[in-house]
């Protein structure tokens, strides 16, 4: 409930539920995993001085039986 407390321009959150071969799942997975380093590569080009702490939170998990 604190995020909620945050002002939504300062927030983003949001989910998805899909449906998904195996293959798609390990596309999926192999795609965040990706996104991450690039996210990270991005910030770190950047040369400004960081001054807010955030958190950044992605999860994929089968909701059915695998």
């Amino acid at each position: 409930t604190q995020a909620l407390e945050i002002q939504p321009e300062q927030r983003d959150i949001s989910a998805m539920t899909m449906s998904l071969s195996p293959t798609q799942f390990k596309w999926l997975k192999q795609r965040i995993i990706d996104f991450r380093y690039e996210i990270q590569q991005e910030l770190q080009n950047m040369k400004e001085d960081p001054s807010i702490v955030t958190q950044v939170n992605i999860q994929m998990f089968p909701v059915t039986k695998i």
